[in-house]
């Protein structure tokens, strides 16, 4: 019969997913699988049509023939009656062929699970559904997030150990038969939500600021849906180090209009061996169980709370920085006033050429941060402005340039601000990395949204 090699990936080191330890929520995963069965009775069309009435895969219209090699059947195994009602799905593919005197799962089978849709079903007091349209919210559970992970890591263990002895059962082999079988960690996503009372407003704001460990960042919009339509855009920023391979992904979106979500995202197996600094790769060894598979993920969990504070630092940042650029904007209203003077201004009118001078000013002190009137005369209503704003302890500005203090620059604690300031007011798009709305098909159902904004899910 064939073999399948597996490797060793250190999960010994964690005693199981009852010890996991992380601020943080497991949300989609996806596992790939690859077993030898033994070829008892019937070949591919008897395992199958044992598999479909056991509800691990759809029933299909036409058993495969005897001659039949191969064939791909669609998973939709429920997992009922788990621990205080709750019970979770695993959808996927799982694609056989016919081996000597075996059934071999091939290595492109895939399951899939959504982790924090199946937690929602057995929490109250949690919410509405996500601006998405989708079920993988439960709140901000801040304080409580460790036990609810260990929650659906155990979810998972058993999730994971009633399919694999559907498997075994379909084979016809003994409950307690070693199982030749090798599971790889696909993808996975971790997040934490938090509570923000305008989460939409805020994301809006961070998509003109950078991230210190980002390479590469973008601001993208994702699409609002309800049961009955599609709403409209709201933005997310998305950032990754840049890595030719195995990008690991930070992404924070408004997931509800009072909670913000810190996610990440590793959306292939390069992804998670990066992520958990490993260097051979990610999958689990015989003899093979549930709780081993509870426990890989629990170290995923574990590996991406640095990268969830990273993301809760820069909001932070990002906030003080936004605050600080409303300041420094206000600070520029005396030139503001040279170009739109108030109503009833008495006084010499301001001539084009002032206004195209106070614009420029602006302008200059916004991109580099100082402006040198040199040739300014001391009269003129710009350098009057820049004086003002100088001399004001609250103002923008503080003078260089010997006694004669021609020169004006931005004050150092508004430094961070004036950037954000030049990145927001940058006349093409492509200078803050924002992209375009993402397009949907008119007829796209939240599901097929969920599925085009994740890789496997939004």
């Amino acid at each position: 019969m064939d073999v399948v090699e597996t490797v060793e990936v250190g999960v010994t080191d964690l005693d199981g997913p009852a010890d996991a330890e992380a601020d943080a929520l497991l949300d989609l995963f996806a596992v790939g699988i690859h077993a030898v069965l033994p070829d008892l009775d019937g070949g591919l069309a008897g395992f199958a049509s044992r598999l479909a009435r056991a509800g691990v895969v759809r029933p299909v219209s036409r058993a495969p023939g005897a001659a039949r090699t191969s064939v791909r059947l669609d998973v939709r195994f429920t997992v009922p009656d788990l621990p205080d009602g709750g019970k979770m799905e695993l959808k996927g593919q799982l694609c056989l062929t016919v081996g000597d005197r075996s059934i071999i799962v091939t290595p492109a089978s895939v399951l899939r699970g959504n982790a924090l849709r199946s937690l929602r079903e057995r929490l109250t007091d949690v919410g509405p559904k996500g601006l998405d349209g989708n079920d993988n919210v439960v709140g901000a559970r801040e304080g409580d997030r460790g036990r609810l992970l260990r929650l659906q890591l155990r979810d998972v263990e058993l999730a994971f150990d009633a399919f694999l002895a559907a498997l075994r059962s379909a084979a016809l082999m003994p409950g307690d038969a070693p199982l030749s079988c090798e599971l790889r960690l696909w993808s996975c996503e971790i997040c934490r939500d938090i509570t923000e009372s305008d989460a939409p407003s805020l994301v809006a704001s961070l998509r003109n600021m950078r991230p210190p460990d980002a390479a590469v960042f973008r601001s993208r919009f994702f699409v609002t849906s309800t049961a009955e339509e599609i709403v409209g855009n709201l933005p997310a920023v998305t950032w990754n180090e840049g890595h030719r391979r195995g990008k690991v992904e930070s992404k924070i979106y408004a997931k509800r209009a009072d909670l913000l979500r810190l996610e990440v995202k590793a959306l292939d197996r390069a992804a998670v061996k990066r992520l958990l600094g490993r260097s051979d790769d990610a999958q689990i060894v015989t003899p093979l169980s549930g709780r081993t598979i509870a426990a890989l993920l629990a170290r995923v969990a574990e590996a991406a709370q640095d990268r969830l504070d990273v993301m809760w630092e820069f909001r932070q940042y990002a906030t003080t920085v936004q605050e600080d650029r409303v300041h420094f904007l206000g600070s520029l209203a005396p030139l503001l006033r040279v170009i739109n003077p108030p109503t009833g201004r008495g006084g010499r009118p301001i001539s084009d050429e002032t206004r195209t001078l106070a614009y420029r000013a602006i302008e200059t002190l916004i991109q580099l941060g100082s402006f040198s009137a040199v040739s300014v005369r001391r009269d003129n209503p710009v350098r009057q402005a820049l004086d003002e704003m100088a001399d004001d302890a609250e103002g923008g500005l503080v003078t260089r340039g010997g006694r004669h203090g021609s020169i004006y620059v931005v004050r150092p604690e508004y430094a961070k601000a004036r950037e954000a300031a030049a990145v927001m007011l940058a006349p093409s798009p492509n200078a803050t990395g924002v992209t375009a709305p993402a397009h949907r098909d008119e007829g796209a159902t939240s599901e097929d949204i969920e599925e085009q904004e994740r890789g496997h899910s939004l």
